[in-house]
């Protein structure tokens, strides 16, 4: 009988599960430093690595498939009114994309380099510049230049890419729960066909997981300099700190504003504004490591039309971790500690003023309202 032919004779898998294991230990404590002696975040900043390690090891694991991937991780602020889409894209390639919107209220699609969309895009559209029909269809030519058959791109819209273009980002604007969002699908029409999907080899195995290892450490790392940043913003909600100012800005027509809530077991957080003429509005809670709350019952997020304004046509909300008898409710899950994202699309003018905070006390509570550093400066989207 002839010997058995040992699995990974040089090690090289086994190495690269090894480097993967190292990393997340590294992550782990890196969390651990952010978490002071909050028990709840260092529980969920494990369970937070968990899907980072998930979300890197199907990506990079599974048959390739050009498709627009919905399940993307929700993570760095990810606002619950959007479907986020993703599809990987060869930097060669010309491709087709068709759609139907049905209730969704902003459409944007963009070219980017890069895996987590690179700002600024390298190509964007917004549906105000599809041409679309009677039945709320449309087609996209995706391409380094618009086609050069004039027959063949009639009816259709142009999205821009590069030669150095690697991903498209879909992000669907759906104001209520029950919104079917838009119906779209790619496909690439450059002549190059699919061709056989490439054998799961050693070596194919090894460079999957330290692409995993690689993509977990890169966005781990990213959105702990955004927590890090953003808990400095206590009970208040400002401009994006200078030093993240080019990583917060990925959609072009979208002014962003961030905080963060910090409040003790009998308080909650009151968020005042006048809302600018704007096409959508919102604001949002996420727990330390920006992750969204979100609960089929309890309200974590309002944006324009799910909010009762005040007489005066600004909105009052109120952020709390329990049960509030208060129009405008953000609910917290629990959580006295957590981002907040504001923003703010198509604002008339460019004119964002930046929401007011005050610390209040929940009836019965000892004391009054504690002194923030509110914002109040004026914003501009550009």
């Amino acid at each position: 009988m002839g010997a058995t032919r040992r699995a990974d004779p040089e090690g090289q898998v086994e190495a690269a599960w090894q480097r993967l294991f190292e990393m997340l230990a590294e992550l782990q404590r890196e969390m651990e430093s952010l978490c002071e002696d909050r028990p709840w975040d260092r529980a969920e900043g494990g369970r937070y690595l968990a899907r980072l390690l998930a979300s890197g090891l199907g990506r990079f694991t599974a048959r390739p498939v050009l498709s627009i991937d919905y399940a993307v991780p929700r993570i760095g602020g990810f606002n619950p009114d959007y479907r986020f889409g993703h599809a990987a894209l060869d930097p060669r390639g010309s491709y087709l994309i068709r759609g139907t919107l049905n209730d969704v209220h902003r459409l944007a699609l963009g070219t980017y380099r890069g895996m987590l969309g690179s700002s600024p895009p390298v190509g964007h559209v917004t549906k105000d510049q599809l041409q679309i029909d009677a039945r709320g269809g449309f087609e996209l030519w995706l391409g380094d230049r618009p086609p050069e058959d004039p027959s063949s791109g009639a009816g259709r819209g142009w999205l821009r890419k590069s030669s150095e273009t690697t991903s498209l980002m879909v992000r669907q604007l759906l104001l209520r729960p029950t919104d079917r969002p838009a119906d779209l699908s790619i496909e690439r029409v450059d002549g190059v066909g699919r061709g056989d999907p490439p054998e799961w080899t050693e070596r194919r195995q090894r460079e999957s997981l330290d692409a995993a290892s690689l993509f977990m450490a890169g966005a781990a790392r990213h959105f702990f300099r955004w927590t890090r940043a953003f808990s400095r913003l206590s009970n208040r909600i400002d401009h994006v700190p200078q030093e993240l100012e080019g990583e917060v800005k990925a959609d072009p027509d979208t002014f962003y504003a961030v905080g963060y809530f910090d409040l003790k077991e009998d308080e909650w957080l009151e968020v005042h504004f006048m809302p600018p003429p704007c096409e959508y509005w919102g604001l949002q809670t996420t727990n330390h490591w920006l992750e969204p709350l979100e609960d089929d019952v309890l309200v974590t997020h309002r944006n324009h039309v799910t909010v009762e304004p005040d007489a005066d046509g600004s909105v009052t909300l109120a952020i709390a971790a329990r049960e509030i008898a208060r129009p405008n409710v953000l609910h917290t899950l629990g959580h006295r500690n957590g981002a907040l994202f504001f923003r703010v699309v198509g604002a008339a003018g460019g004119e964002v003023r930046l929401p007011t905070c005050r610390v209040r006390k929940h009836a019965g509570s000892p004391g009054g309202e504690r002194p923030t550093q509110a914002g109040t400066r004026p914003a501009r989207t550009a």
